[in-house]
């Protein structure tokens, strides 16, 4: 059956009832809007929601999500509540909408139930091909179909007599034939105005249950904040002696924060007895290493370091023979990063016993939008540059990158090179219903009829939370911040997306119905979405500018907080940049790059772009000192100063902040952006 094209295979010889056709042929559905200068797609107003609360039950979350995708596409009517950092009511219950909670087996059942003649196909993917889950998601999206593994898929179509199968199992070798296969067939069934990039999934131990890991595994060191600088890179003392008199203990490496992708990075390991006898000493990446790693997980090394390191789920393990002899063990572990180390003296599942998990997340989007869903990593990049190719120029990529912080400067600028900017939104949840719940936005509600202080002679300081690129740090940490007891005690800068305006008008309306006049709302990297402007063909630069600018009228955003990379280096912007941003957008001003090594910078660039530059700060001991540093040594107090200081949004919460500025000094005076760049073109003008 495969051997067909996508058209007669799946039996969609035409475009599927309830739907429209965009101006190049490509389908689009009723239900749906996407006008041609709006940035993202707008659904119909929720009128009633279904919550189903599945943190506690045993339902597959991926055929949830793609079930909701179907669902949603006509009308907002699912919402799905998984575990949310920001807590599971905190946005639906401010939503103007009636809902029901569904959290038993049987209560979920029976949604499903009401739903499912909504549903013509079940796709079986391949759990040896993770790519045929976002091939699958394709196919839902064309076919009105589920993503389900082969057992629940079989179970659905004995219990539901409309359903057709398509089963992937075994047609494909690979990621690369699986994308390629779905560019050539479903290229024309998709949107040609987005695309979006999932992880498939990943291999995860058979027995690999977190609250089955406590029961046997004991945490002996964690980093207790959410580093992603390096700047707690140490060597590690830990007595392990109690674990001596058995054979073996085990050392199990995990990331302490999850949602962020900055897990531990270890250099190196020394286990030594109290008598000075080495029982391992080895770095990753080595022959030394290969004894010792017993289980390496979905970890990454990076061999030109001698590092290993494992981001969200993943982990890593290491097993070491006990000295029989021995009295006393300690490990000295040099590590970095987001870390937790737990020992135990019971063996581990055997890592060659894995189960494949699909990756669920933001699918209901995907599927409702009818989005082609590849995965940008590994050997695809050049399959992914044909498909950005044959995107409009200023389109949307939603999803993410795979390969951490590497993968999101790549991915970025490859993007960026094809004229198409980026919204990471892989762990958005249910965004087919915050699109369909109405707020107002841009009404001026945040900093009004705050005056701008008089110029004087101090050192003005501007600290801006960094993600703003973010829509799930929009929709999550953001939350979890925005709600710190401290926030508004001084002025702080909250890089947030104007893609909210069409993705989540609820979530910005929030910041800007609750905002005080110290909390700033500044428009995130580098504008409507996150791209860098040095690799952006100049010939579309002036669309994304205009559009950006009208978003940011729209949403009541005046500076901006940009990034700017070529070749994985920071740049400076270039002319045509500078030109195109003060023509078009004309922000009071942009801060530019925030990052360790980076100096503090304030200048008027090509005396038309107000420019401010400065250092990354993820731990409030140093704030003061980071300031005080930044600090001209010759200022005498005769002339302002100007200091812009990055904060790291995964790490300092507004208590933090405040707290580690306390000692601040009274010539010293913390104000929001858009005040700090009025003063700049103050000075300037004098």
């Amino acid at each position: 059956m495969w051997g067909v094209s996508a058209s007669s295979a799946l039996g969609i010889s035409g475009i599927a009832s309830g739907t429209a056709t965009s101006e190049n042929g490509h389908p689009m559905y009723k239900g749906i809007t996407w006008p041609k200068n709006q940035a993202l797609p707008k659904f119909r107003k929720a009128k009633y929601l279904d919550v189903l609360d599945i943190r506690e039950v045993e339902f597959s979350h991926l055929f949830l999500t793609t079930l909701q995708g179907v669902v949603n596409r006509k009308r907002p009517r699912i919402y799905i509540i998984t575990d949310f950092e920001e807590g599971p009511h905190t946005w639906i219950s401010e939503f103007d909408v009636d809902y029901t909670v569904h959290n038993t087996e049987s209560e979920i059942q029976s949604v499903i139930d009401d739903y499912i003649d909504e549903i013509r196909t079940v796709i079986v993917y391949d759990p040896d091909v993770p790519a045929s889950v976002n091939v699958g998601t394709t196919i839902a999206g064309v076919e009105d179909g589920v993503v389900t593994d082969h057992k629940l898929g079989m179970e659905l179509i004995n219990k539901y007599d409309h359903l057709d199968l398509r089963d992937l199992r075994g047609k494909f070798d690979d990621a690369q034939t699986a994308y390629q296969w779905q560019l050539d067939e479903y290229w024309s069934e998709t949107s040609d105005r987005h695309i979006v990039g999932l992880s498939g999934g990943d291999d995860v131990p058979v027995e690999e249950i977190p609250s089955e890991r406590q029961d046997y595994y004991d945490v002996v060191l964690a980093e207790s904040n959410q580093i992603r600088d390096s700047s707690n890179h140490d060597v590690y003392e830990v007595d392990l002696s109690s674990y001596l008199g058995s054979n073996a203990f085990y050392l199990r490496f995990d990331d302490a924060f999850e949602d962020d992708g900055w897990g531990p990075g270890v250099y190196s390991i020394r286990v030594e007895t109290h008598t000075g006898n080495t029982v391992a000493d080895f770095q990753p990446t080595t022959d030394d290493e290969d004894q010792y790693l017993y289980d390496p997980n979905n970890s990454k090394v990076k061999e030109n370091l001698k590092l290993r390191f494992a981001d969200m789920g993943a982990y890593f393990i290491y097993k070491f023979q006990t000295p029989t002899e021995a009295t006393g063990l300690t490990a000295y572990i040099e590590m970095e990063n987001q870390f937790e180390v737990a020992a135990t003296t019971t063996t581990p599942p055997d890592p060659s016993e894995t189960v494949f998990k699909p990756f669920s997340k933001f699918r209901d989007y995907a599927v409702a939008t009818r989005a082609l869903t590849l995965w940008p990593n590994g050997d695809i990049q050049d399959l992914f540059g044909t498909v950005l190719d044959r995107l409009e120029p200023n389109s949307p990529y939603l999803g993410w990158f795979g390969s951490d912080f590497e993968g999101e400067v790549s991915g970025v600028e490859q993007c960026s090179q094809n004229s198409v900017y980026v919204g990471a939104t892989d762990y958005f949840d249910n965004m087919t219903v915050f699109s369909g719940v109405n707020a107002n936005v841009g009404c001026r509600h945040y900093h009004w009829g705050a005056d701008c202080p008089q110029l004087e002679n101090k050192v003005y300081v501007t600290l801006t939370y960094t993600e703003g690129d973010n829509l799930q740090y929009n929709q999550h940490r953001m939350r979890y911040l925005w709600d710190d007891d401290a926030r508004g005690e001084i002025p702080i800068n909250w890089s947030t997306s104007p893609q909210l305006a069409d993705a989540a008008p609820s979530i910005l309306s929030h910041y800007q119905r609750t905002a005080t006049e110290n909390d700033h709302l500044t428009c995130g990297p580098s504008g409507l979405g996150y791209m860098y402007p040095r690799p952006w063909p100049d010939e579309t630069l002036e669309e994304f500018t205009k559009q950006t600018a009208r978003y940011m009228r729209r949403t009541d955003l005046n500076t901006i907080y940009m990034l700017d990379r070529e070749s994985g280096e920071n740049v400076s912007l270039s002319a045509e940049t500078i030109n195109q941003y003060a023509e078009d957008i004309n922000p009071k001003g942009v801060t530019l790059n925030f990052g360790g090594e980076v100096p503090a910078e304030t200048d008027i660039l090509n005396d038309r772009l107000a420019r401010a530059a400065g250092p990354l700060v993820s731990d409030a001991d140093r704030l003061v000192d980071v300031i005080e540093s930044e600090t001209p040594d010759d200022w005498n107090g005769e002339s302002p100063v100007f200091i812009a200081i990055g904060l790291l949004a995964w790490n300092l919460t507004p208590t933090e902040v405040v707290e580690g500025l306390e000692d601040l000094g009274s010539e010293y005076e913390i104000v929001t952006s858009d005040d700090f760049f009025d003063l700049v073109w103050e000075e300037g003008d004098q």
